[in-house]
């Protein structure tokens, strides 16, 4: 279907004509299409999975330094509950047990410190370590609030490189120590950098995106352990969701070719190479400046095809607004307080 264009009577060129109201409704119709396939789909998917059975957790520990397999002495224990326990960067606890209670010690470590909720309210700062002699497996679990702090890479330098060592001679209580305060050390380092900075929403914005596949894997969790109706509305609201962003995406894409070629289009700009300064000084004549914008701008919009553009720029607010409304959805939904999503390491180390 070809573009309808008009004359126009004043510059003698060829301009594209509005669609009318119908064609512009096919976007609307088609976004409403779209939500309406993907609300289907999700709810034959809630329908088709069986719902997961999560056996319980074990209960939560009641120190911050917890020795269920007597793997150091008394007072080594009574000593690192003090220590952790006045740390402000994170609520950190050590659990020792003699072995794993489930198959996978990743998914038990991950189930027990997402239903302790270890953290505090607002920061999501926990940590959990977690020692199974028998097995010699640690694992460093570590909250959303603290994963661009302590990092995967940071967690499995401090067990591999420090604790694991002495773990090996069989100095536990030497291996507990340092690793210990590695950890800390090393949040306490990163909060005298961040000290200077102030929040912004491009940093909250950044820390979600780099949170979303945490949070989708807690939002998949959490799906697979509802009944029918809480699959049923939770399709329906990411449908809709995901039809708004796409309802942005779209515009964005297509605006993408004017964008990248705005530089060339400015310059064969028949309107620029046309420009007269007594048209210019007339057209920014105080009084008529006022009265109407200059026609210039509109005319050299045309150019560059700026609607497109705009509809463009339009489309990256709405994936920005949908993006920061979802973030701030899924942090209520999955909890404020001391969750989890699998972030840390896993290390195993070998006595010799």
């Amino acid at each position: 279907m070809g573009i309808r264009q008009k004359v126009c009577l004043h510059t003698g060129r060829a301009e594209p004509v509005a669609p009318p109201v119908r064609e512009r409704s096919h976007a609307a119709r088609a976004f409403l299409w779209g939500v309406a396939i993907l609300a289907v789909a999700g709810c034959v998917v809630a329908l088709a999975l069986p719902k997961k059975l999560e056996k319980p957790p074990p209960l939560a520990p009641v120190h911050f330094f917890n020795d269920y397999a007597q793997l150091v002495s008394p007072q080594f224990a009574a000593g690192k509950d003090f220590w952790v326990q006045v740390s402000p960067r994170a609520q950190f606890v050590t659990v020792i047990y003699s072995r794993s209670p489930a198959d996978s010690i990743d998914e038990f470590t991950t189930s027990a410190a997402n239903a302790w909720k270890i953290g505090q309210a607002g920061a999501n700062n926990g940590l959990i370590l977690f020692i199974f002699r028998e097995e010699h497996t640690m694992r460093l679990e570590v909250a959303y609030g603290l994963e661009s702090t302590l990092t995967d890479l940071d967690s499995r330098t401090i067990l591999e490189d420090i604790i694991a060592p002495s773990f090996a001679k069989g100095d536990f209580e030497g291996g507990l120590d340092a690793g210990i305060e590695a950890i800390l050390a090393k949040l306490n380092a990163a909060e005298d950098i961040r000290s200077g900075r102030r929040a912004s929403a491009a940093r909250y914005f950044i820390a979600g995106v780099r949170n979303l596949p945490s949070i989708a894997r807690v939002a998949w969790a959490r799906f697979l352990a509802e009944e029918t109706k809480g699959r049923i509305g939770m399709s329906i609201f990411a449908s809709v969701f995901a039809g708004i962003f796409f309802s942005g995406a779209v515009p964005l894409i297509e605006a993408l070719p004017s964008f990248l070629l705005l530089p060339w289009r400015l310059w064969k700009s028949p309107t620029l190479r046309n420009l007269q300064r007594s048209e210019l000084r007339q057209q920014f004549a105080p009084g008529q400046f006022f009265r109407r914008p200059p026609p210039v701008f509109g005319e050299i919009a045309k150019d560059v095809e700026g609607a497109d553009m705009f509809r463009g720029i339009i489309g990256a607010v709405r994936i920005l607004t949908v993006v920061l409304i979802l973030l701030t959805g899924m942090s209520v939904m999955v909890g404020g307080l001391g969750h989890f999503g699998g972030a840390g390491a896993t290390v195993i180390w070998r006595p010799h």
